[in-house]
């Protein structure tokens, strides 16, 4: 009992599997390589234009250490970790609800080593629901088809966890899930912000955008403190269902939804179950080979302006890593020419975790920006022709270019 008393009075936690101390480090917000992961990420979940709040900020760089510790690791009492990091406890309390939300901490009261914030991987059902209601209010009916007819081709009988996982989302999207599967907070601050997603149909991607209102008349509204009000509305940030403006005529105000928070919850399932980021990067090309043909095929009666100024982009870049950045939005315009929502969904989920996971540099050399615009010429050339031939080796020639490096 002395022994427990000592090291709850000196503020270490114990891993539950090794028994070594341990510490929630200062995590680098600007370390280079981690701020570029993070400007790709956002171009792949397309939330670039999404500014994320300081509680979400922390709680992506708190992730990577979630991620580089096994399955139940304690991190400590919320209180120990705001003096570790040196930052308010209410921030640190709003981006520990935020990563209990995304399923990969757990709160255990307990002394003695055994309470505080337990690491955890997403339970699969949770995931696929997640990603699932990204696609909310999305005419998905032939994408379903599309990417059914991919999987069972490319998997055949794979029984691993990507295949598994990517199967039920198909299955789940056919249920026609809700916007806003299993919120996670405190208690009445999950039922309010339920209650304005509802109100406000938010997630529907039809639902025009609208005003919510102030945070003091959400909560007064809803006959609440400010404080409860305040972490309703961090909780539908986090799914970008809502966007909190401040100054004059600032306020919450509706948004579509995105990918970015289902993107971190699939890349904390994957790792956790073994999938590593070249499994991951697989899966990717051949789904992006897919959406590549199927552009070709479908896009000889859509506009091709996107894809040809994010070309021209690429080509006018001032330096190589400008030029692989403006890869993704080309990416990007490509997979809208596909009009395949459903493998474009699991395609940023898949990119999201390779980036997360396997990104070493800041920047990209001039050698392999070079290679991925002449294979991007490539692509579009076929595109615009209608022609299927060579995209296959012309993509895998931008994801070798990418691999070292992105």
């Amino acid at each position: 009992m002395e022994h427990t008393n000592k090291r709850e009075a000196s503020g270490e936690e114990e891993d539950m599997a090794s028994g070594q101390p341990l510490v929630c480090t200062p995590p680098e917000a600007n370390d280079a390589v981690s701020a570029r992961s993070r400007q790709l990420f956002s171009y792949v979940t397309a939330s670039e234009s999404f500014a994320a709040p300081k509680a979400s900020m922390l709680a992506d760089l708190i992730e990577h250490q979630i991620l580089a510790q096994p399955p139940g690791a304690v991190f400590g009492r919320e209180a120990e970790l705001a003096r570790n990091l040196d930052i308010g406890r209410r921030l640190m309390r709003q981006a520990s609800r935020l990563l209990q939300e995304r399923g990969m901490l757990t709160a255990k009261r307990g002394g003695g080593g055994v309470g505080g914030l337990i690491s955890r991987a997403p339970d699969h059902q949770t995931v696929v629901l997640r990603l699932a209601a990204t696609l909310h209010g999305t005419d998905v009916a032939a994408g379903i088809q599309d990417a059914r007819s991919f999987l069972t081709r490319f998997f055949a009988d794979d029984t691993s966890p990507v295949a598994r996982l990517l199967f039920d989302v198909i299955a789940c999207l056919e249920s026609n899930p809700s916007p806003l599967p299993d919120m996670k907070g405190g208690q009445a601050a999950q039922r309010l912000a339920v209650a304005l997603a509802d109100q406000y149909a938010l997630g529907s991607r039809d639902s025009a955008p609208c005003f919510i209102g102030s945070l003091d008349s959400i909560a007064e509204q809803a006959g609440t403190s400010l404080a409860v009000a305040v972490e309703a509305v961090r909780l539908l940030e986090e799914r970008q269902l809502v966007v909190l403006s401040r100054g004059r005529g600032g306020g919450v105000h509706s948004s579509p939804g995105g990918a970015a928070q289902a993107a971190r919850m699939c890349n904390a399932y994957l790792a956790g179950n073994g999938v590593s980021a070249g499994q991951c990067d697989t899966v990717l090309r051949a789904i992006n080979v897919e959406m590549i043909n199927l552009a070709c095929r479908r896009g000889a009666d859509k506009s091709h302006d996107d894809m040809h100024a994010a070309l021209a982009a690429m080509a006018s870049a001032p330096k190589s890593s400008d030029l692989g950045v403006g890869w993704f939005l080309l990416q990007r315009s490509i997979a809208e020419l596909a009009d395949s929502p459903v493998l474009h969904l699991f395609a940023r989920c898949l990119s999201s975790s390779i980036l997360l996971r396997r990104l070493r540099s800041p920047e990209l050399p001039e050698a392999e920006a070079r290679e991925l615009l002449q294979a991007s010429v490539v692509i579009t050339q076929n595109l615009s022709a209608g022609r299927t031939m060579g995209n296959r080796q012309a993509h895998w020639r931008c994801q070798q270019a990418l691999e070292a490096y992105w």
